[in-house]
């Protein structure tokens, strides 16, 4: 790899890495209901399935999806009634995404909820986000919906100097 290409690859990631700061930290104002609508929309959007939401508390929560240890997709939920056994280190992964009031604006927190089926334990064994053990490509889905949320609410951004008050 020459040295040009891996100077390109730092630089996008540390764009990459600003971005998902600002998305991050972003606050929205704007009709509570619409914002909350706009972020449920952008979840589904982005392929997880909402199976609960709380318009009073501004939560939202996905189903429980089984990844393989590379991050592909398979559904387990119907795997399960055709006997099918989930592989060690498998990724049980959900979301939990809270539209909540900061001051006068609302800022979106998204909490993956991640577990890993281990060999000898009987209940997939809980990870914290930050856990070393925790594949990449979690952190790269967890990435890619906040910043699907942050596009999505554009409009109600309160830094954003385009958006007229």
């Amino acid at each position: 790899m020459s040295l040009r290409v891996v100077a390109l690859v730092v630089v996008a990631a540390c764009a990459s890495s600003q971005t998902l700061q600002v998305a991050d930290e972003a606050r929205y104002r704007g009709d509570r209901e619409a914002i909350l609508e706009t972020v449920v929309d952008t979840v589904r959007a982005s392929k997880f399935e909402v199976t609960d939401l709380d318009p009073a508390t501004g939560l939202i929560v996905t189903r429980d999806r089984w990844y393989e240890k590379d991050g592909t997709y398979e559904d387990k939920q119907l795997a399960s009634d055709r006997g099918i056994i989930v592989e060690d280190g498998s990724i049980l992964l959900r979301y939990e995404v809270r539209v909540r009031q900061a001051g006068l604006d609302y800022k979106v927190e998204i909490k993956p909820i991640i577990a890993q089926a281990r060999t000898g334990y009987a209940m997939p064994f809980k990870l914290a986000p930050d856990d070393l053990t925790v594949p990449g490509w979690v952190h790269g889905k967890t990435e890619k919906l906040t910043l699907a949320i942050y596009d999505a609410l554009a409009p109600h951004r309160t830094n954003d100097p385009t958006v007229q008050r």
